[in-house]
């Protein structure tokens, strides 16, 4: 199967973005399948264009219908290119109830995005260390600081997401910046 991708790499979150339609039963098939082989692309996460809404510029969906901040500024990057050079993008993202607005300088290859309000923020402990949990819908962050990311921390940190319906994956990845953008065509 060939697809158009693009690879982002907003503030080194790396994102594939599949340019072509694919059905949304088949996208996290799919993108467990690119990240497993395209290893040297080094891809965080997979992201799909689709049809854009009659209100907005674009839209994009992730793999597990999460927001995600870096990748809505990169596609936003990527549509207002595609739009002869839009400053302003409106976007429809998955992880988000209502539009978001995206202020584009492609001059100096640069995006801000607005975030959606996260569900809840609450503080949490884990192993002794006192820290932030940060719901947003699709995705939830723990912020802690003074401790070095480690499977072990992450797995002692499990039953903070499995609490509010998340399920942490068997590897775990520790980010208005700027990013870089390439395409092609791919054979997987």
């Amino acid at each position: 199967m060939k697809l158009n991708v693009l690879r982002a790499d907003p503030a080194g979150n790396i994102t594939l973005f599949v340019l072509d339609p694919i059905e949304r039963e088949r996208r996290a098939a799919l993108a467990a399948e690119l990240m497993r082989r395209l290893p040297d692309m080094k891809i965080d996460q997979v992201g799909f264009a689709c049809p854009a809404d009659a209100d907005t510029d674009g839209r994009m969906e992730m793999m597990g219908g999460e927001f995600c901040g870096n990748a809505t500024r990169a596609y936003a990057m990527y549509v207002a290119r595609q739009r002869g050079g839009l400053s302003e993008v409106r976007l429809r993202v998955s992880g988000c109830d209502h539009v978001v607005t995206a202020a584009v300088d492609l001059a100096r290859g640069a995006a801000r995005a607005e975030m959606p309000l996260p569900r809840a923020v609450r503080a949490a402990e884990v192993e002794g260390h006192a820290g932030t949990l940060v719901d947003l819908a699709g995705i939830a962050h723990l912020v802690i600081e003074g401790v070095a990311p480690s499977e072990d921390f992450f797995r002692a940190a499990e039953p903070l997401f499995s609490a509010i319906g998340f399920q942490l994956p068997s590897a775990c990845n520790s980010s208005t910046s700027t990013g870089v953008l390439s395409s092609g065509t791919r054979d997987i």
